[in-house]
C-alpha cells in the first residue's frame, strides 16, 4: 500500500496521535536492540534511564520520513474525539 501511495496511485493519510504512537513504539524497539534491554517494562526502563534517549535516532529518522512517502499527517482536534467515538 505505501508503494502505491509514494507512486501516486492512492492518497495516504494519518494522524499526528498515531504517527505519535507508531513512534514510541519504534523508539521501544530500537531502544531495545541498542542497549540489549528486554522488552518487558521498557517504557519503565526507559524512564529511568533519560540520558540513554538521545543516542536513539533511528526512530525520529522513520517517524520524519512519512511524509516523503506522500502521506500526510493531520492533526486531531477535540472536535474529532466524538466524531471518532459516533463513527466506531
Amino acid at each position: 500500500m505505501i508503494e502505491r501511495i509514494a507512486r501516486g496511485e492512492l492518497s495516504g493519510f494519518t494522524s499526528s496521535h498515531f504517527l505519535s504512537s507508531v513512534a514510541h513504539r519504534l523508539m521501544t524497539i530500537e531502544a531495545c536492540d541498542t542497549f540489549n534491554w528486554p522488552y518487558t517494562s521498557i517504557a519503565q526502563r526507559l524512564n529511568q534511564h533519560h540520558a540513554q534517549i538521545p543516542r536513539l535516532t533511528k526512530f525520529r529518522q522513520a517517524v520524519e520520513s512519512v511524509p516523503t512517502f506522500g502521506v500526510q499527517v493531520l492533526p486531531v482536534t477535540a472536535s474529532d474525539v466524538p466524531k471518532a467515538a459516533e463513527i466506531s
